[in-house]
Parts: structure tokens; C-alpha cells; sequence
């Protein structure tokens, strides 16, 4: 699943979009990443946007760091990126 979103924002970063939005809430058999799994995978799409792509991640309320640590990354690492639980929610921010 890390690798399919990297491959949706290297993909759109080379295809010119600018807003990406990534639905995950169906995605099952997996825990909650520790925070470490979260840094590096976080780095990764951070590195695949290369500041050019605007990320709205839509997860499972099971699924969210309450501290919103990914969100941290991603922008220390130079990536416009949110995370929600609400798809509503997600594209508004992704569109204002």
C-alpha cells in the first residue's frame, strides 16, 4: 500500500497534477505503523511529490496518529500534506 501511494504521487507529480487525493479507508489487515514505519513512509512520498504535489490522505479513524506525527514529517520534509478521516473534509482542504 506505501509503495502504490508513492507510485499515485510520483505519477501525478510527472503527469503536472498538483492535488492528489488518496482514499485508504478500505484498506484492511494491516495496525496502526508505529511511528518509525510512519517516519520512513511519510519520507518517501514526501521525497515522490518533490514539493509539487499537494497530498489529502483519507484513513480509518483507527488508523490516525492523534498527534498528526506524519503531517509533522511531511512538512519538514518540504511536502503540502493532510491527514483525515472525513473525504469531504479531505478534498475541501486539497481544493481551498
Amino acid at each position: 500500500m506505501v509503495e502504490r501511494v508513492a507510485g499515485a504521487i510520483s505519477y501525478a507529480r510527472e503527469s503536472g497534477v498538483r492535488r492528489l487525493l488518496v482514499v485508504l479507508t478500505a484498506v484492511s489487515g494491516i495496525q496502526p505503523p508505529k511511528l518509525t514505519p510512519r517516519y520512513r513512509f511519510v519520507r518517501d512520498w514526501a521525497r515522490a511529490a518533490e514539493g509539487k504535489v499537494r497530498v489529502a490522505v483519507v484513513i480509518s479513524e483507527r488508523m490516525m496518529d492523534p498527534g498528526r506525527f506524519g503531517v509533522t514529517v511531511a512538512m519538514n520534509a518540504g511536502m503540502d500534506a493532510n491527514v483525515f478521516v472525513d473525504e469531504k473534509a479531505a478534498l475541501e482542504w486539497l481544493l481551498a
